[in-house]
């Protein structure tokens, strides 16, 4: 009896460790972020987003069709939340350097701002690209788009039309507006 005992106190006792280990992520960076006044969210399903009057390549047009949506959160820093700006931005890099990230590229310096590409995925075939972007005193923006096997190549080919797509001007208009 005394044996069942022990195995039920190591079963318990894991399964206590485990609840208290809690490993941020970035989708809970944003759950928790989405409502707070500093932050601004827009989830935006890709159906919003219309490449009708664009001729797209047949690679394009799969990777499109590949997109299920976008979860955009941004930081927009003022002379009242300014110092909390640091600190959100040593939380979103510690979440990115998870190594579930692979980093696809980076850019920008220190004096202007920041650019960071990244993905999950294996190969060429990814499940969430998150561009992560940065502007000395202005704050910063993460958009995950989020989609189903979505091919890391023909995502990008599609980036070489993305300044030609229609949607509702006024929606865009606000939500850069935030940045600026």
């Amino acid at each position: 009896m005394s044996f069942f005992k022990g195995i039920i106190a190591v079963i318990s006792t894991t399964l206590m460790l485990q609840n208290c280990y809690h490993q941020e992520t970035l989708q809970g960076y944003f759950v928790e972020n989405q409502e707070m006044s500093d932050f601004v969210f827009f989830d935006i399903p890709i159906s919003f987003v219309s490449f009708d009057d664009v001729v797209l390549t047949e690679d394009q047009r799969i990777a499109y069709q590949s997109i299920n949506k976008l979860n955009i959160l941004g930081y927009s820093a003022n002379t009242t939340n300014h110092k909390n700006l640091d600190i959100e931005l040593k939380k979103v890099n510690t979440l990115l350097k998870n190594k579930k990230y692979q980093e696809l590229f980076r850019a920008g310096n220190s004096s202007d701002g920041k650019l960071l590409v990244k993905y999950i995925g294996k190969n060429n075939i990814i499940d969430e690209l998150v561009i992560f972007t940065s502007a000395n005193d202005k704050g910063f923006a993460i958009i995950r788009v989020l989609g189903d096997n979505m091919d890391l190549f023909k995502i990008l080919k599609l980036a070489e039309v993305i300044d030609q797509f229609n949607t509702n001007q006024e929606d865009i208009k606000y939500m850069m507006s935030y940045f600026l």
